[in-house]
């Protein structure tokens, strides 16, 4: 029982935190982790590091709304098409080889 009402605490918690602009739970700070890059090779680090830069400076901006979650989850994409572009060169490369 006690196990049951410290999650339901916890979910009200994180309820509050929504409601009243907290960064956990709003979707632009959530979005932020698909940005991380310490889990790729190191020629996949350096063309996803920008990205995961200009992530960092837009949520960090002055507005923090709708527009702002979309120009996030826009430049994830950029991000995801550009690192396979790169996994594609290399996979061409070894394939030429």
């Amino acid at each position: 029982m006690t196990r049951a009402i410290e999650i339901v605490r916890s979910r009200a918690e994180q309820s509050i935190d929504i409601l009243q602009g907290g960064r956990a739970m709003n979707p632009t700070w959530m979005i932020l982790h698909y940005f991380r890059f310490d889990h790729l090779p190191a020629r996949l680090q350096a063309a996803s590091a920008p990205f995961c830069e200009l992530a960092k400076t837009i949520a960090n901006g002055p507005t923090n709304g709708p527009e702002t979650t979309t120009a996030l989850r826009k430049l994830l994409e950029s991000k995801d098409c550009y690192v396979r572009a790169v996994l594609e060169e290399q996979s061409t490369q070894q394939q030429i080889r």
